[in-house]
């Protein structure tokens, strides 16, 4: 390869690397930016689920099972981008085992929806996924109308696949039910333990944080997978980085030793054109 061409070339594999690098840095800013969201999310389900814990501890009869058919919906959640690795590939995949006859299977994210085929799914239906913390609550807001819809036409189960991150080791995916809500994770509630003084009666406040429940579990679902999402472009462009990196240095490399040769044969030259005129 000649000095010009691989000059070219290690231009363009410098600028390449450039963008990389933005693409990096805008990642980890969104990372940066989820971590305290999905905490406070994390915080506000669980500080929903001990109010209800309270007063199902008062109601013994309290159960969100329905007697209809059990038809159910299994929500899948993707990404809406690319750029992400392998993020979507366990989820479409953890979907495909757990699918059973008689549930459907919506999903989260476009790129989902382009990978569905591949593992032999049908989805009835696919959003697009919240690419921000600004706009978590918009993708609730229409995941919840879809789910009216659904409980309007007979689905009594829905279930959630979505990846939830853990610290840097990596992201873990979650199968958990949203409703009817399974009260076996929530804190153990006290017979003994006084209400509150209420201006309803209990039964009928346990079915308002029931419905705040399950938008708070919808809200945490959402932002779990937007925050291991962010991670999982992060991860990625860093790999892409590194490499890219390491073909501009081999590329380095190449051109300083191709110059430092180039330089050689030309001192060479004139070395030897002046042997040759002195010995005449």
């Amino acid at each position: 390869m000649r000095h010009h061409d691989l000059d070219k070339r290690r231009e363009s594999i410098g600028k390449l690397k450039n963008i990389i690098s933005a693409l990096r840095a805008m990642a980890a800013l969104r990372v940066q930016r989820g971590q305290k969201p999905v905490v406070g999310t994390r915080h506000y389900q669980e500080i929903v689920a001990h109010s209800m814990s309270r007063f199902i501890g008062h109601q013994d009869n309290f159960s969100e099972r329905s007697s209809r058919s059990p038809k159910s919906l299994l929500i899948v959640f993707c990404s809406e981008y690319g750029f992400v690795g392998g993020f979507n590939r366990p989820l479409l995949e953890m979907a495909r085992e757990k699918v059973m006859r008689g549930c459907d299977i919506a999903l989260m994210g476009s790129r989902g929806g382009l990978l569905a085929a591949e593992y032999k799914i049908n989805p009835i239906w696919i959003l697009p996924m919240c690419s921000d913390q600004a706009s978590v609550q918009k993708t609730v807001q229409e995941i919840a109308a879809r789910l009216f819809q659904a409980v309007a036409e007979g689905v009594s189960s829905v279930k959630l696949i979505y990846a939830e991150q853990v610290g840097t080791s990596g992201a873990q995916i979650k199968y958990r039910p949203l409703f009817p809500v399974d009260t076996q994770d929530f804190p153990e509630s006290k017979k003994t333990e006084n209400l509150p003084l209420l201006n309803m009666p209990p039964g009928q406040l346990l079915r308002h944080l029931t419905e705040e429940y399950l938008m708070a579990s919808l809200s945490c679902a959402v932002m779990e997978s937007l925050h291991a999402e962010n991670y999982s472009r992060l991860n990625a462009m860093d790999q892409a980085y590194q490499n890219i990196e390491k073909k501009y240095d081999q590329l380095q490399r190449q051109f300083h030793q191709l110059w430092q040769e180039e330089i050689t044969t030309e001192l060479l030259d004139i070395i030897t054109g002046f042997v040759a005129q002195t010995t005449h």
